[in-house]
């Protein structure tokens, strides 16, 4: 709101004065220098243009709940003031406190969007199949117990490879079990067994998700700049000349193109939440080694069917392949157990998620109901206050217009206005109390006429 009284006035000239010293001259060094219109020419075309405003939009107040609607997240006072207007406008008050609501509510909006946003990820985290790897602590004791599944089949296959020396070469199905089963040993013997296997492993696929990501910011940026090429051809739409180009058709294909990107933006979005869970989930667990598991199991099968066809090799070969299926029973049991940690682990996060869910969608029907609010009261605020700029400025291109002589008699004729509505004042309150004293001396002279 624009202040009035002194401190306006103060406000005000403290801005002029600065100007000033810029090279605008004040007002009143404007008003020293009659009829030279420079009043005018610095107020004018400020004036101007909110007359302008006020023609092309002939509710005004709907036109700026309008534009408090549309730029709820970030409304400023150039939302609904001229530029030229703004260097020599001082809101306060309402003014600020409407700001400050605005800024309140633009938080809370985007508090529940990030909250919003957050349920997403954790919900698509806990979703996928390897929910192992969002738990460091089970993921650790996952990639111990995989290690020792892979040192496991190899022990197998040393063990293999041993007797197939022992009982020498043989033709026929053994010869082909054999040939299938070295060629599953050599990929078993890649499979990560060590802490440093595995972060290596990890360390190539995650630069693969790096590498998209920088693709997607790239692609972001791009969006950003016809962001900002949209925006300042419509900008640049006040200066077209309408016997050339129909700015009405302009407008609506700026439109098209501005629909057109946030639709892009939209998918960049949710690219980017998928590349996030996808980095979350590289680790124990991923397509990567459940192959493992798969191409592992096959090795396992190819060694006892080996043995099945060949037969043994001896007791002693008879007792290390108990001892390795021993230990992958003990590696089942384990891994049982951490699935089963972490099944009751995600039940609990999903429960306080599903929670946090219901509560926002509660939190969204308020902040609707508060944004309907706020459009009508910030709405009704700037209209007042546009009104009150445009009198002010209105008032400083007749001040210019008039001259120094026309405002001391416009100062005099206030005067004498208040002086006579002094005056009249002083006539009813000297009428009433004689009325009151002519009721007194009537009250005493009955009083002594009494027998």
């Amino acid at each position: 709101m624009i202040g009035s009284g002194d401190v306006a006035r103060a406000a005000l000239y403290k801005q002029l004065a600065t100007l000033e010293n810029a090279g605008i001259p004040s007002l009143e060094g404007l008003m020293r220098i009659s009829g030279s219109g420079r009043g005018r020419a610095i107020f004018g075309p400020i004036r101007d243009d909110l007359d302008r405003t006020r023609r092309e939009h002939p509710d005004l107040h709907a036109y700026f709940q309008q534009v408090v609607r549309e730029n709820l997240e970030y409304f400023d006072i150039d939302d609904f003031l001229p530029k030229a207007a703004r260097l020599w406008i001082v809101l306060e008050g309402d003014h600020e406190r409407a700001l400050e609501v605005l800024a309140d509510l633009s938080e809370a909006k985007q508090l529940v969007r990030e909250t919003d946003e957050l349920a997403q990820r954790i919900t698509a985290a806990l979703s996928a199949p390897n929910r192992v790897s969002v738990f460091s602590d089970l993921r650790r004791h996952r990639e111990r117990t995989t290690g020792l599944r892979n040192r496991a089949a190899r022990a197998r296959g040393t063990l293999i490879s041993g007797e197939a020396q022992v009982r020498g070469n043989r033709g026929g199905e053994v010869s082909r079990v054999r040939s299938r089963r070295q060629e599953l040993q050599s990929e078993v013997m890649r499979m990560p067994v060590d802490t440093e296997d595995f972060v290596d492993r990890d360390f190539e696929k995650l630069r693969e998700y790096r590498a998209a990501e920088r693709a997607l910011q790239g692609l972001r940026v791009e969006l950003l700049g016809l962001e900002a090429r949209i925006v300042a051809s419509k900008t640049g739409l006040a200066a077209v000349d309408p016997a050339k180009v129909d700015p009405k058709a302009l407008r609506a294909q700026l439109e098209l193109h501005d629909a057109e990107i946030k639709k892009y933006e939209e998918q960049l979005t949710w690219i980017r939440r998928r590349l996030e869970v996808g980095r979350l989930h590289v680790g124990v667990g991923d397509k990567r080694y459940q192959a493992d598991d798969a191409e592992r199991a096959k090795f396992i099968n190819l060694v006892d069917r080996e043995r099945e066809l060949a037969g043994s090799g001896g007791r002693a070969y008879d007792l290390a392949f108990s001892r390795v299926a021993a230990v992958e029973r003990r590696l089942d049991q384990r891994d049982a157990e951490v699935a089963d940690m972490v099944q009751r682990r995600v039940a609990e996060m999903l429960v306080v998620v599903n929670e946090e869910t219901v509560n926002l969608a509660r939190y969204r029907v308020a902040l609707r109901s508060l944004e309907g609010e706020t459009e009508d009261v910030v709405g009704a605020i700037t209209y007042l206050n546009f009104h009150r700029v445009h009198d002010r400025f209105y008032e400083l291109v007749l001040r210019a217009d008039l001259g120094k002589i026309d405002i001391s008699w416009a100062r005099r004729e206030d005067h004498r206005l208040r002086i006579d509505a002094l005056t009249r004042e002083r006539a009813r309150e000297l009428q009433a109390l004689d009325d009151e004293f002519r009721d007194v001396m009537d009250e005493n002279q009955g009083g002594e006429g009494e027998p």
